[in-house]
Protein backbone atom coordinates (compact mmCIF):
# COMPACT_ATOMS: atom_id res chain seq x y z
CA UNK A 1 0.00 0.00 0.00
CA UNK A 2 2.56 2.46 0.63
CA UNK A 3 4.40 2.30 -2.58
CA UNK A 4 1.29 2.57 -4.67
CA UNK A 5 0.67 5.80 -2.31
CA UNK A 6 4.66 6.70 -3.18
CA UNK A 7 3.72 6.15 -6.82
CA UNK A 8 0.54 7.78 -7.00
CA UNK A 9 2.54 11.17 -4.98
CA UNK A 10 5.03 11.07 -7.58
CA UNK A 11 2.54 10.78 -10.52
CA UNK A 12 0.48 13.48 -9.59
CA UNK A 13 3.65 15.42 -8.09
CA UNK A 14 5.09 15.18 -11.88
CA UNK A 15 2.29 15.52 -13.96
CA UNK A 16 0.38 18.84 -11.96
CA UNK A 17 3.24 21.27 -13.49
CA UNK A 18 2.71 20.15 -16.57
CA UNK A 19 -1.53 20.00 -16.64
CA UNK A 20 -1.64 23.71 -14.91
CA UNK A 21 1.36 25.54 -17.17
CA UNK A 22 -1.20 24.89 -20.30
CA UNK A 23 0.29 25.42 -23.71
CA UNK A 24 0.79 29.13 -25.28
CA UNK A 25 1.14 29.29 -28.84
CA UNK A 26 1.95 33.02 -30.30
CA UNK A 27 -0.32 33.29 -33.77
CA UNK A 28 1.08 37.48 -33.79
CA UNK A 29 4.07 38.81 -34.72
CA UNK A 30 5.43 36.24 -36.78
CA UNK A 31 8.72 36.45 -39.13
CA UNK A 32 8.16 38.64 -42.24
CA UNK A 33 5.82 41.14 -39.67
CA UNK A 34 7.21 44.78 -39.50
CA UNK A 35 5.27 46.90 -36.35
CA UNK A 36 6.87 50.51 -35.94
CA UNK A 37 7.72 52.46 -33.39
CA UNK A 38 5.13 55.35 -32.29
CA UNK A 39 2.39 52.63 -32.91
CA UNK A 40 -0.17 49.78 -31.94
CA UNK A 41 1.87 46.09 -32.64
CA UNK A 42 -0.97 43.74 -31.33
CA UNK A 43 0.53 40.39 -30.01
CA UNK A 44 -2.07 37.47 -30.75
CA UNK A 45 -2.00 34.10 -29.08
CA UNK A 46 -3.96 31.14 -28.16
CA UNK A 47 -3.89 29.51 -24.40
CA UNK A 48 -4.67 26.58 -22.65
CA UNK A 49 -3.67 28.25 -19.80
CA UNK A 50 -5.99 30.25 -17.87
CA UNK A 51 -4.19 32.66 -15.03
CA UNK A 52 -2.23 35.51 -15.57
CA UNK A 53 0.22 36.28 -18.76
CA UNK A 54 3.90 38.19 -18.26
CA UNK A 55 4.59 39.80 -21.66
CA UNK A 56 8.45 40.97 -22.24
CA UNK A 57 9.92 41.83 -25.14
CA UNK A 58 13.46 41.38 -26.74
CA UNK A 59 15.66 42.83 -29.11
CA UNK A 60 18.56 40.78 -30.28
CA UNK A 61 18.48 37.90 -27.39
CA UNK A 62 18.62 41.34 -25.04
CA UNK A 63 15.43 41.54 -22.66
CA UNK A 64 13.91 44.79 -23.01
CA UNK A 65 11.83 44.41 -19.96
CA UNK A 66 7.75 43.32 -19.32
CA UNK A 67 5.07 44.92 -21.58
CA UNK A 68 2.18 44.77 -19.13
CA UNK A 69 1.56 44.30 -15.20
CA UNK A 70 1.67 40.74 -15.46
CA UNK A 71 -1.90 40.37 -14.69
CA UNK A 72 -3.71 40.04 -18.84
CA UNK A 73 -5.74 36.98 -18.60
CA UNK A 74 -4.60 34.13 -21.07
CA UNK A 75 -7.92 33.41 -21.91
CA UNK A 76 -7.72 37.07 -23.85
CA UNK A 77 -5.71 36.09 -26.44
CA UNK A 78 -4.13 39.36 -27.38
CA UNK A 79 -2.41 42.77 -26.15
CA UNK A 80 -2.08 46.12 -27.54
CA UNK A 81 1.60 47.03 -27.24
CA UNK A 82 2.34 50.35 -28.08
CA UNK A 83 5.77 50.62 -29.21
CA UNK A 84 7.37 54.02 -28.11
CA UNK A 85 9.38 56.15 -30.11
CA UNK A 86 12.95 55.21 -29.66
CA UNK A 87 12.60 51.72 -29.03
CA UNK A 88 15.34 50.89 -31.62
CA UNK A 89 16.53 54.09 -33.01
CA UNK A 90 17.34 55.48 -29.88
CA UNK A 91 20.74 53.03 -30.29
CA UNK A 92 21.54 54.75 -34.00
CA UNK A 93 19.84 51.79 -35.96
CA UNK A 94 16.85 52.08 -38.71
CA UNK A 95 15.24 49.40 -37.00
CA UNK A 96 15.68 45.66 -35.75
CA UNK A 97 14.83 42.58 -37.54
CA UNK A 98 15.37 40.53 -34.51
CA UNK A 99 12.51 41.39 -32.13
CA UNK A 100 10.74 38.87 -30.32
CA UNK A 101 7.70 38.46 -27.52
CA UNK A 102 8.22 35.97 -24.66
CA UNK A 103 5.12 35.06 -22.66
CA UNK A 104 4.47 33.18 -19.46
CA UNK A 105 2.57 32.34 -16.50
CA UNK A 106 3.20 34.82 -14.20
CA UNK A 107 5.32 33.29 -11.34
CA UNK A 108 6.58 30.34 -13.98
CA UNK A 109 9.56 30.30 -15.80
CA UNK A 110 8.06 28.18 -19.08
CA UNK A 111 8.84 30.91 -21.59
CA UNK A 112 7.07 31.08 -25.13
CA UNK A 113 8.70 33.07 -27.52
CA UNK A 114 7.15 34.50 -30.67
CA UNK A 115 9.14 34.24 -34.22
CA UNK A 116 11.88 36.86 -35.01
CA UNK A 117 9.79 40.13 -36.23
CA UNK A 118 10.88 43.75 -37.16
CA UNK A 119 10.44 46.60 -35.71
CA UNK A 120 11.54 49.84 -37.43
CA UNK A 121 11.41 53.63 -37.09
CA UNK A 122 9.75 56.44 -38.99
CA UNK A 123 11.47 59.48 -40.33
CA UNK A 124 10.38 63.11 -38.80
CA UNK A 125 8.03 63.67 -41.71
CA UNK A 126 6.29 59.54 -40.48
CA UNK A 127 7.86 58.11 -43.72
CA UNK A 128 9.18 54.20 -42.95
CA UNK A 129 12.98 54.06 -42.28
CA UNK A 130 13.67 51.11 -43.92
CA UNK A 131 16.61 48.65 -43.08
CA UNK A 132 19.55 48.07 -45.66
CA UNK A 133 20.27 44.62 -46.07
Amino acid sequence: MKRIFLRLHAILFLAFPLLSAGEITILFPKTGNICFEGEFCPIVWKSTFKGPLCIESAVGGHDKGILNDCATPASRGFYLWYIPKGYVTYFGIPGSDDVRVVLYPKGSDRLTFSQEFTVQGRSEHGDPIFLKK
